[in-house]
C-alpha cells in the first residue's frame, strides 16, 4: 500500500518491498513523529493505547507492505475496526490511523518486518539516511527535486526539515 502522497523515485525499492514480504505478513517503516500526547492533541492518552510499551515501534502507515493472506487480511480488518473505535468510542476525533495500527499489530501474531527510512522519507521530519532514497512521502509539490537533493549523496544524508531549503525558482 502506498499513500497518495508518496513518490516512487526508485522501481527497484517496490520490489524489494515484495521481496521483504516473501519472509515476512507485514512491514513498515517506524512513524517519525509517533507517539500521542499534549504534542498530538490526545491528552490524556487512552488506556488501551497506554497498554503498549512504549518500545514497540510506531508504524507509518504510507508505505505498508503485506502478504495477501487470511491472518493478514483479517490484521487489516481489525485495524480498520480498531481505527473506527478509537475516533468514535473514545472520542479522538483526530487521531490518525496509525495508532490503531500499532495497536492491531500489536496484539497479532503477524511476522513484521520493520523498513528503514530510504523505503518511506518522510520529507516533513528531520531524519538520517544511508544510500540511495526510494520512497518519498509527504505533501510537497516537488518530490523530484527533493529526490535529487537527499539522492545526492550516495553514503550518508542528513536531511533537515524540507521547509528551511529551497530551490532557485523559490519552491520548497
Amino acid at each position: 500500500y502506498l499513500d497518495c502522497d508518496t513518490y516512487v523515485a526508485s522501481k527497484g525499492g517496490i520490489l524489494d518491498l515484495f521481496s521483504v514480504v516473501e519472509e515476512y505478513d507485514v512491514a513498515g517503516s517506524i512513524d517519525s513523529g509517533r507517539k500521542l500526547g499534549s504534542s498530538r492533541g490526545i491528552e490524556p492518552v487512552p488506556d488501551e493505547l497506554q497498554s503498549i510499551p512504549d518500545a514497540f515501534s510506531w508504524i507509518n502507515t504510507g508505505v505498508v507492505a503485506y502478504k495477501k493472506k487470511n491472518n493478514v487480511l483479517q490484521f487489516i480488518n481489525n485495524w480498520e475496526q480498531n481505527h473506527e473505535e478509537f475516533r468514535s468510542n473514545l472520542g479522538l476525533e483526530e487521531l490518525n490511523d496509525q495508532a490503531a495500527f500499532r495497536y492491531a499489530l500489536y496484539h497479532s501474531d503477524l511476522r513484521h518486518a520493520t523498513l528503514p527510512p530510504e523505503y518511506n522519507f518522510r520529507t516533513p521530519w528531520p531524519q538520517s539516511v544511508r544510500g540511495r532514497v526510494h520512497i518519498l512521502h509527504g505533501e510537497d509539490s516537488n518530490m523530484p527535486d527533493i529526490e535529487k537533493v537527499v539522492n545526492s549523496d550516495d553514503e550518508n544524508t542528513s536531511w533537515r526539515q524540507f521547509n528551511t531549503l529551497s530551490f532557485p525558482d523559490g519552491t520548497r
